[in-house]
């Protein structure tokens, strides 16, 4: 999904994310300070996952993986239908607080 509009990175509210009894393994490189590298994996039961592109206005460009079941999408159908699709307009808040 390419996620065309602004939004707010900083945006922590964003959906409300039901917590796990598990954690995900991530790592940080900042070999080039002008261009930091964050990376997670998602190492548990299938869910449906969403490659996601932003790029807003006064913002930087992004591409990331979002878990989109913590938006309530819990199948790839859900993709199909204009409520899931609703759904997915709070994928850009996800990545940073998932």
């Amino acid at each position: 999904m390419t996620f065309h509009g602004d939004y707010d990175p900083m945006d922590v509210a964003g959906p409300t994310l039901t917590p796990t009894t598990f954690g995900c393994s991530l790592f940080a490189a900042r070999g080039n300070p002008a261009d930091p590298l964050f990376g997670r994996n998602f190492d548990f039961d299938h869910q449906p996952a969403l490659l996601l592109f932003t790029d807003a206005p006064d913002s930087h460009a992004s591409v990331s993986m979002v878990d989109v079941s913590y938006l309530g999408v819990d199948s790839a159908s859900d993709f199909e239908t204009e409520s899931g699709k609703r759904l997915l307009l709070d994928a850009p808040s996800c990545p940073s607080t998932a």
